[in-house]
């Protein structure tokens, strides 16, 4: 591939694979008609008014035919990519402590139908297939000797920085979300959320994640009505009874209940709320089920 940078019509310069694979290229051009194309492999550039253009790394202009040769020239680096439908330049900015996995679950129908949810760029590459699409790395980054927590606030700010200039551009993107890392705005399928209300018990949050819950509550200023709400649910009498719905127990606070059934206070608010049977066991409830006195 050859990638050309024009001004007015001009060809500025020339840069070969081997000077692509070099490292992130920098220029500012000067054009009153702008245009960004990308025809045979080729690349032909020009933007208008005075601007930064930051210049991939390397443009794989055939997502399908070059996808081992993506596979195999990202492996274990971590970096910013881009999707550009070719037809509509429509394109979707993405980040990855190892782009290669990343990508080989993009290279992964089953995968993409599965999870494909609300995700425009999923369904759009499902529906377009691969080779109407180019794939482009923005920029490789350096996260040798990071914590895990440090490796992922460097790549999703330098993923900002990648957004934040496409929104300010007007590009048409296929991404939902302005902030890097978020799920603002996001809505999750019937099928998503199910999953996610599920319990995992094999999940260990790292000690960056628990540090990162700790500073959460540890600014969260709570008002005098959410305070009040939580007084009032954590004192509310709990009944407890069995699949039957006969009556066991009456504990007059969700907090005793969780120390003599040793269940969250979470879960036996979701099974009142809800009115399920608790793992066979019991059925939970803030009123009692009939006026018995004795409950």
């Amino acid at each position: 591939m050859f990638i050309f940078y024009t001004l007015n019509g001009t060809i500025l310069s020339l840069l070969t694979n081997y000077e692509i694979y070099g490292g992130l290229f920098q220029i500012i051009l000067f054009s009153q008609s702008p245009l960004i194309s990308i025809l045979g492999g080729s690349s032909f550039i020009e933007q208008s008014n005075i601007l930064l253009l930051l210049i991939p790394i390397v443009v794989y202009s055939n997502a399908d035919i070059d996808k081992l040769i993506i596979l195999n020239d990202n492996k274990g680096k971590a970096g910013i990519y881009q999707w550009t439908h070719l037809e509509s330049g429509k394109i979707y900015i993405g980040s990855a402590t190892d782009l290669s996995v990343r990508l080989k679950e993009y290279n992964n129908k089953n995968y993409l139908s599965k999870v494909k949810g609300n995700s425009y760029i999923y369904n759009a590459i499902l529906e377009h297939d691969y080779s109407l699409f180019s794939l482009s790395i923005l920029e490789f980054i350096d996260i040798t000797n990071l914590s895990q927590g440090e490796a992922r606030k460097l790549i999703l700010s330098r993923e900002q920085y990648y957004l934040d200039e496409s929104f300010t551009r007007g590009d048409s993107s296929y991404n939902l979300l302005k902030i890097a890392g978020s799920s603002l705005g996001y809505r999750h399928s019937y099928d998503s959320l199910k999953k996610i209300s599920q319990p995992r018990p094999n999940f260990s949050p790292s000690k960056d994640h628990k540090e990162a819950i700790r500073l959460a509550n540890a600014n969260r200023i709570l008002t005098l009505e959410t305070k009040s709400k939580i007084s009032t649910t954590l004192s509310h009498p709990i009944y407890v009874y069995t699949p039957n719905l006969l009556f066991l127990v009456k504990y007059p606070a969700i907090t005793i209940a969780k120390l003599k059934l040793k269940i969250s206070p979470t879960t036996i608010k979701k099974y009142c709320i809800s009115g399920e049977i608790y793992k066979n066991k019991y059925r939970f409830s803030y009123t009692p089920f009939s006026d018995n006195k004795n409950q």
